[in-house]
């Protein structure tokens, strides 16, 4: 049997729908194969049905996204203050500073668990959401084990956690193109496309450092010490400049996390047709 209101498949004699919640006739029973104008409105009515369930978890995932990038700035902020003025600071601001960027890592951790059962919620609407849920979980979990253990799986975790954390971004990424793309592809294909900077900016980074440190080492075992303290300066530079671009794919992340749940507010506002605003 199918929803009367939704469309969804259900078991034979249900009373109500486990997706929408609508109640369903009694009567209603064995298998009933809808005609082609009525598989339409089902699917449609599907369709509706889980854009409307996870417009509220991706808008608490814009949220918590943007509050981890406001706390960024301002630890950065911070950070940049107290190195410039480390000649001068005494030790009750230094404290402070302390006390300051701790606070700071102590709510972020609060806003990733907060985004992890988020996660959660949004995988029982959708598969792509419990694989993210499943990939971050994991990532967090190695980041927890890289930081306590103190031997050689300290290493094994951190490539682990490295190799867990594209593949995060990768299944976020896709789950969020494949909810937005019924309502708006060109959104579903900046998702896409972001997805594919983030791959080329981890790969050129990757290669650049392990470059820089092979001639490192070779620089090292001829004893050009000279040149030693240009590899390893290079090295540094390059990890700045990953650290800038992965702010700035944060912020477009938002941007784009935005951009998704408008569209998906106006295509549960309008389910009869578009709107010109999409």
């Amino acid at each position: 049997m199918y929803c009367n209101s939704c469309g969804s498949p259900l078991p034979d004699g249900s009373g109500f729908c486990t997706i929408c919640g609508a109640n369903q006739p009694q009567n209603q029973t064995g298998y009933q194969r809808p005609n082609l104008s009525e598989w339409r409105q089902n699917e449609a009515g599907r369709q509706h049905t889980r854009t409307s369930l996870l417009l509220e978890p991706l808008q608490k995932i814009c949220k918590y996204k943007m509050i981890v990038l406001i706390l960024g700035v301002i630890a950065l902020s911070v950070t940049m203050a107290a190195v410039k003025t480390i000649d001068h600071l005494d030790r009750d601001s230094a404290y402070g500073v302390l006390f300051l960027l701790a606070a700071i890592g102590i709510a972020c951790i609060v806003i990733e668990i907060m985004l992890l059962l988020t996660y959660k919620k949004a995988g029982q609407y959708d598969s792509g959401f419990e694989t993210v849920y499943k990939t971050y979980l994991t990532y967090i979990l190695l980041g927890v084990i890289s930081n306590v253990v103190k031997s050689p799986l300290d290493t094994i975790a951190d490539i682990a956690q490295l190799i867990f954390g594209i593949a995060y971004v990768y299944y976020l990424y896709r789950a969020l193109a494949d909810v937005v793309r019924p309502v708006s592809g060109s959104t579903a294909g900046k998702w896409d496309g972001l997805f594919k900077f983030y791959i080329v900016s981890c790969i050129v980074s990757f290669i650049s450092i392990i470059y820089a440190a092979i001639k490192a080492r070779d620089e090292a075992s001829s004893y050009s010490y000279g040149s030693l303290g240009k590899y390893v300066g290079a090295i540094l530079w390059i990890l700045v400049i990953a650290e800038v671009i992965s702010f700035i794919i944060s912020i477009v992340e938002v941007v784009y996390l935005k951009e998704t749940t408008r569209k998906m507010e106006i295509a549960v506002e309008h389910p009869n047709g578009p709107d010109p605003r999409m």
